[in-house]
């Protein structure tokens, strides 16, 4: 019984591991939609029901049953463009929409069921660990996730390493060897290989790895060999491939581990016995660096013998790797023990650099690297994106100068670049309001003019981007035109005679048929956003101009699938407005791209979307889910622990050990000071922070757009969101540790940007959120986001604090309105001041009117190492005068944001007058930041002089009589 306990157990991590790494790839869009269908009953039962086959197996080995549905798709890997060989001069065509479509070159993908892929999975777990444990450090890709101590874990959803982190990695490392060689007056020869066709080539025994197979999963080993022949079978019945048993099924995970193994004896020689000064592989692709090679420049044929000399001719490869030259050099062959790969000469490169000239080639490489990366970390601006989607999705190909006509060569699609800008694109328009018909119009038309004929099938990975721009800007004709335009290219393809060999009609109507479930899928993921837009919009508008029973019941199909998504919280979680709703029950008709929160909203979490949660769930995104569950309940007068709330959930949530001491290494509650109206929040102790460096927000705030909030239309325009990029953006080029707005200055539907910006670039967040209501009631709250480090994942801590003391005016502006009222009293009374201990540096925050109490700022008197105030606020000589008071009462720094056009933001310090003022700003019509750094260090020695010694230094103004500096600030 126990064991049969353990079994369940590990087939529903396996399968929680599976939904997760499904999850986060981009490219399984049917498989994500199996998964949908295959929690439409429970999963429990689904879990045990496969459990029973597998007994079964055990005893009798009979797997008719789970092998019965095994089949494939066929993806089309390279198109053919019309021939111009026989032209004898150049001729060039922007043509691109053409009679029919030949493949010329196809991959085919295993098709099964989730329960084939969750013994997949399972075999990771209980056999491909060990198999990848023994790979060498230079093998990059698809490697599996270890926990700090180097193990594998089956307890967590992880599977595999961050596939972008490892191949930068591979790319970076190979870069870097060069570069510090050249630097050693050291010639440098860099050799790319690529085996050709590595997934249909390999022939593996899974009775070779018997040795690391234990007895107690030899039935799982043997299931999978056949599986895999099974896969083969089928193949060659239909004459997809004509690959006898070479082949490993692509699109089961375990195959990628295996993939790894077979060239592990390969990847052991070529350390040992060429020892480069570099060797990488990621899967197939190869890198090696070699120090002074012996390349004659002069020679006619340098990569040959370059070939010949550095791995054909080694007489010490041993008796299980060598590698032969095949068809006069032509194609060469690495021979394993079971399989032999060949790598052909036309893919070969070789990088010759010379040790006395230029390497301009890998710099120019590293800087494109370092540009493309970097564009992941800053926010879209106005200029990168309604301006550019052509210049980002084609490039030029010349042969000569930029500057003659006769050196354009041709234009090719930049996949990448046009990747990109439809993710700026989305990320732009789904925080904003409905772009303007013309603005919408415009960049429609370039989408689905890119996305046409030939050039839509090579991209077809980006229909689901181009479908979801549509859905979140609501483009109704443009979306009908792109599903009919896909519709009819995929109609048009045939299969090349002369190329592919096999069952050509079967090869095609697989093709057509994947393209047709693609397009499906790619549509269904996109209309789980908005699902009442698409039942309205298009289900309607494509009834009504095609009256075809098999249209309707496509576009059902689409609705049904959708609903799948969104249960199973398959669906792009991303795009979602707010954080975690999707795992509340939400009714039919609720959309994720609404920048509201209704009052039909639910907050109650829903355990079994928990338990089977595709993704890690975000500290900060359980603390900003409570406080809208709070908001929206109009009810903030009972005490509210949400640092202790969000962490429970946090640890249950995504079933943390808590012996690793998350308890201790996340924020909590402490007493910092004795006094019952500041809450003190420990956010990170430790730090080696002397100086930081501030950027304050130099913007204008409008008092009508607060107002707007108050009354529920909000100034969402594209204008505004693309001056809080600038600002962003602007902190993260300037290296800066904090960024201040004023009050009022952030929409709560934009909090999710500052949040996600902080959290990924570790940039601390204090802000003005804008008047919003919630039960007639009128709230301002300040917004404090925090990042901490837990070991080496990043977090963020968010806190929004009610404004305590609303100004006379902004008091008659909201009861003059006979539908509005202020917070109650009780709400006023339990919000308390706060005390920050971050980073190890302590501070507080005041919102604009509060700064006028003088019992209130007195109590961080000795206690913070600044003070940051925000401010919508005219009246600027009296503040003006609170602040420099402040600055030498309290003896601190202190930050004051105002609005630009009042002005007075500046950083004060308790020194001279002609010091006392860091930076101070007022005006100007563009947004922009001022940046300056407070020296922490210097501030607290000072405090712990006494007043000979602070006389003698004269670094500030000498502390207030009484002045007691808090036992945290001491150590300095």
């Amino acid at each position: 019984m126990k064991k049969d306990l353990n079994l369940q157990s590990d087939l529903e991590f396996a399968y929680r591991k599976l939904k997760s790494f499904i999850y986060h790839e981009s490219f399984s869009l049917d498989l994500r939609m199996e998964i949908s269908t295959f929690e439409q009953s429970k999963v429990d039962s689904k879990i045990k029901e496969l459990q029973k086959n597998i007994e079964k197996y055990i005893s009798d080995e009979s797997c008719e049953e789970l092998l019965k549905d095994i089949g494939y798709s066929v993806f089309p890997k390279r198109m053919s463009k019309k021939s111009t060989d026989n032209f004898t001069s150049f001729y060039f065509s922007n043509s691109n929409l053409q009679e029919s479509y030949t493949t010329t070159k196809i991959t085919p993908f295993i098709k099964c069921p989730v329960e084939i892929h969750i013994l997949s999975v399972l075999w990771i777990m209980k056999i491909g660990y060990k198999l990848d444990e023994k790979l060498s450090v230079n093998c990059f890709g698809n490697r599996l996730f270890r926990s700090s101590n180097g193990k594998f874990d089956n307890s967590k959803i992880h599977l595999f390493q961050k596939y972008y982190q490892k191949y930068n990695k591979w790319r970076d490392e190979a870069v870097k060897k060069s570069k510090e060689l050249h630097s050693q007056k050291y010639d440098v020869a860099i050799l790319n290989l690529d085996i050709k066709e590595y997934y249909n080539s390999i022939n593996f025994d899974f009775c070779s790895i018997e040795n690391f197979v234990d007895e107690e999963y030899k039935w799982l080993n043997n299931l999978i060999a056949k599986i895999h022949k099974s896969y083969i079978e089928i193949l060659n019945k239909d004459e997809i491939l004509l690959v006898k048993n070479k082949l490993l099924p692509i699109g089961l995970l375990s195959s990628s581990v295996i993939a790894n193994h077979i060239l592990a004896e390969f990847d052991k020689a070529i350390e040992s016995k060429i020892k480069p000064q570099y060797y990488g592989r990621y899967v197939d692709d190869i890198l090696i660096v070699i120090a002074n090679p012996q390349i004659d420049k002069n020679d006619k044929d340098p990569v040959k013998n370059f070939i010949k000399k550095y791995l054909i001719n080694q007489s010490c490869w041993g008796e299980n790797v060598s590698v032969k030259e095949k068809d006069e050099g032509k194609e060469y062959e690495i021979l394993l023990k079971n399989d032999t790969l060949i790598f052909q000469d036309e893919k070969i490169k070789l990088y010759h650099i010379l040790a006395n000239e230029s390497i301009e080639i890998l710099n120019r490489f590293e800087s494109e690297i370092i540009k493309n990366s970097s564009e992941f970390r800053f926010q879209p601006e106005a200029e990168q994106i309604f301006e550019s989607f052509n210049a980002d999705s084609y490039e030029i190909v010349y042969s000569d100068t930029v500057n003659k006509i006769r050196s354009i060569d041709g234009i090719k699609t930049n996949k990448l670049g046009a990747s990109k800008h439809l993710r700026k694109l989305i990320s732009a328009t789904q925080n904003t309001k409905k772009l303007d018909s013309k603005s919408l119009d415009d960049i429609s038309q370039k989408i689905l003019d890119y996305f046409s004929g030939i050039r839509s099938i090579e991209l077809n990975l980006l229909w689901e981007k181009v479908v979801t721009f549509f859905v979140i800007n609501k483009a109704e004709k443009s979306l009908i035109e792109f599903i009919k335009a896909q519709s009819s290219v995929i109609d048009k393809i045939i299969v090349s005679e002369n190329h592919i060999k096999g069952n050509k009609e079967k090869i095609k109507d697989s093709i057509q048929k994947t393209l047709r479930n693609h397009l499906h899928f790619s549509i269904a993921m996109s209309s789980t956003l908005d699902r009442k837009f698409f039942k309205d919009k298009i289900i309607k508008q494509f009834s009504k101009d095609l009256t075809n029973n098999d249209i309707e019941s496509y576009l059902e199909k689409i609705s049904n699938t959708a609903q799948k998504l969104l249960e199973s919280n398959m669906f792009r979680q991303h795009y979602s407005f707010f954080p975690l709703l999707s795992y509340c029950k939400q009714h039919d008709d609720f959309s994720y791209t609404d920048q509201f929160i209704k009052d039909d909203t639910s907050f109650s979490i829903d355990k079994q979307k928990i338990k089977y949660s595709p993704r890690f769930i975000h500290y900060h995104e359980l603390i900003y889910f409570h406080y809208l569950k709070r908001w929206n309940s109009g009810d903030l007068d009972k005490v509210f622990n949400v640092e202790k709330i969000a962490l429970e959930n946090y640890i249950e949530f995504n079933t943390l050990d808590d012996d690793k001491g998350y308890s201790k290494g996340y924020p909590n509650l402490n007493s910092i000071v004795k006094d019952k109206n500041i809450k003190s929040i420990t956010i990170s102790k430790n730090s080696n922070i002397d100086n930081l460096k501030i950027a304050i927000a130099n913007i204008v705030v409008k008092e009508d757009n607060s107002i707007n909030s108050m009354l529920n239309k909000p100034n969402l325009s594209f204008e505004r969101l693309n001056q809080l990029n600038i600002i962003l953006n602007e902190a993260l080029r300037n290296n800066c540790d904090v960024i201040i707005f004023p009050e009022i200055c952030i929409p709560y539907q934009w909090i999710s940007i500052l949040t996600s910006f902080a959290r990924k670039n570790e940039i601390a967040v204090i802000a003005g959120v804008e008047h919003f209501t919630r039960k007639n009631k009128v709230y301002n709250f300040m917004l404090t986001a925090l990042p901490f480090k837990f070991d080496v994942y990043n977090n963020l801590f968010i806190d929004f604090r009610l404004k305590k003391d609303y100004s006379p005016s902004e008091i008659k502006e909201i009861i003059g309105r006979n539908e509005f009222k202020l917070p109650t009293k009780n709400e006023m009374q339990y919000e308390k001041l706060r005390l920050y201990q971050w980073r190890g540096l302590l501070f507080s925050t005041f919102n604009c009117f509060e700064l006028c109490d003088i019992e209130k700022r007195s109590k961080f008197r000795g206690n913070v190492d600044f003070l940051v105030a925000i401010e919508h606020n005219r009246d600027i000589e009296y503040f003006s005068n609170i602040v420099e008071s402040i600055s030498r009462d309290i003896h601190t720094y202190i930050i004051q944001v105002n609005t630009s056009q009042y002005g007075d933001s500046r950083i004060n310090q308790p020194s001279e007058s002609y010091t006392k003022d860091i930076v101070k700003i007022k005006g100007g019509e563009n947004v922009s930041i001022l940046t300056a750094k407070i020296d922490i260090k210097k501030l607290r020695e000072f405090q712990t002089y006494n007043y000979i010694l602070q006389d003698t230094r004269k670094m500030f103004k000498a502390t207030p009589p009484n002045f007691i500096i808090n036992q945290y600030r001491k150590k300095y």
